[in-house]
C-alpha cells in the first residue's frame, strides 16, 4: 500500500473542499440568475422590491413617453396615437397644466398617480412631472428612389441642408444631435437601419422631443445608403463628411466653407468616425479646430483627439448656417 505524506493529504482534502464551494457557488449564481430572469426587471418588479407592498401600475399599451417636451411635441404633431396621460398628484405649474388643455381637448384620457409610482412607471427617468403611454413612432424607409430635385430647395429658394449621424449608437448622443439639427434648421435626418440608436422615449427626451417633430428617415442597409449618397450628388447636391485628421486631402477649414447648394452633413460616431467608403463618396470633409493647451504630466502628455458628437454636430451646423453665399 501507499503511504500518503500528511502534509499532501491535507493539501488534497483542501482542494476537494475549494471544488465543492464553487460548485455549490455555480448553483446558486445560476438558481439566482433564473429567479431573476423569470421575475423579470420590470417597473412593478422593481416597485415591489424596493417599495415594499406592491402599488397597481396602470396597464400600457404602447411605450412610455416622458418629460414635458417630448410629450407636448407628440400632442401636437399627431405622429404617435396618445392612449392615456399620466400626470403627478400636486403638481400645478402653467407648462403642466398647459398639456393638461391638450389632452382634454384632443379627448386623451388622464390620470393622476402619486410621484413614486410616476417613477417606476417611466424606469425612474426624469419626467418632470407628466407623461404618455403612446405608439411607437413609424420611422419610414427611405431610398434612392425616393430622392429627387424637388426637395433639394426650400420653399424660400434656400439650400436644404440634410443630416447622417451615422453609426452614433448612444441614445443620449442620438436625442443631442437631433436636438441640435431642428434647432440650427436641419431639413431632413437619415438614420441607418444597423448600428444605430432606436428611435425610442431616451432619444425624444434627450432631443427635447425634437425627434417627435422632424423628419427622420431609416436607410435599409449599407448598400442603400451609399445609392441615396450618390443620387443626392447626382442632383445637384453636396456630400460633406467630418474628419479629426486635419490633414486629410479633402479637409476644407471650417471658417472656409460656405454653403452655395444642397448639402448632406455626415457625422461619424466617437469610435470609428464615418469610414473610408464614405470618405470617398463625400466632395469635402470639414474638420473642427481645436484650441487645447497640451497639458503635461511629468513624461507623459493629455490631450484631446475628438469633440463628443453632439456637440460637433452643433459647431458644425452653427458655421454652415452662418456661411452661406449671399449672407455670410
Amino acid at each position: 500500500m501507499h503511504h500518503i505524506h500528511s502534509k499532501t493529504f491535507r493539501d488534497f482534502l483542501c482542494l476537494i473542499n475549494q471544488t465543492r464551494f464553487l460548485s455549490n457557488s455555480v448553483k446558486t449564481f445560476s438558481k439566482n440568475r433564473q429567479s431573476t430572469h423569470d421575475k423579470g426587471n420590470s417597473p412593478a418588479s422593481r416597485l415591489k422590491k424596493d417599495k415594499g407592498p406592491s402599488i397597481p401600475l396602470p396597464d400600457i399599451t404602447g411605450e412610455v413617453l416622458w418629460g414635458i417636451h417630448p410629450v407636448q411635441a407628440a400632442l401636437s404633431v399627431g405622429k404617435r396615437h396618445v392612449y392615456t396621460a399620466f400626470f403627478k398628484k400636486g403638481v400645478d405649474n402653467a407648462r403642466i397644466n398647459l398639456l393638461r388643455t391638450i389632452c382634454e381637448n384632443k379627448k386623451v384620457s388622464m390620470y393622476e398617480m402619486t410621484g413614486n409610482t410616476l417613477d417606476v412607471l417611466v424606469g425612474h427617468h426624469p419626467h418632470q412631472g407628466v407623461c404618455l403611454d403612446v405608439s411607437t413612432l413609424h420611422v419610414e424607409t427611405i431610398s434612392a428612389d425616393d430622392i429627387s430635385s424637388d426637395r433639394l430647395y426650400k420653399a424660400n429658394g434656400e439650400p436644404e441642408v440634410w443630416m447622417l449621424p451615422y453609426k452614433v449608437k448612444d441614445t443620449m448622443n442620438m436625442g443631442a444631435v437631433l436636438r441640435s439639427s431642428h434647432y440650427f434648421g436641419v431639413s431632413r435626418v437619415l438614420v441607418p437601419a444597423s448600428s444605430s440608436s432606436a428611435m425610442n422615449a431616451v432619444v425624444s427626451k434627450a432631443s427635447a422631443g425634437a425627434m417627435e417633430i422632424m423628419d427622420i428617415k431609416t436607410v435599409r442597409n449599407e448598400t442603400s445608403l451609399v445609392q441615396c449618397l450618390e443620387k443626392w450628388k447626382t442632383i445637384g447636391g453636396l456630400v460633406v463628411g467630418t474628419t479629426g485628421n486635419i490633414n486629410h486631402e479633402k479637409v476644407v477649414p471650417l471658417n472656409q466653407f460656405y454653403k452655395d447648394r444642397p448639402l448632406l452633413l455626415i457625422i461619424g460616431n466617437e469610435a470609428e468616425g464615418i469610414g473610408e467608403k464614405l470618405t470617398n463618396i463625400c466632395d469635402l470633409l470639414l474638420s473642427v479646430q481645436t484650441y487645447q493647451n497640451v497639458q503635461h504630466v511629468g513624461e507623459w502628455f493629455y490631450q484631446l483627439d475628438s469633440l463628443n458628437v453632439s456637440v460637433a454636430t452643433g459647431v458644425l451646423l452653427h458655421s454652415i448656417m452662418n456661411n452661406q453665399r449671399g449672407t455670410g
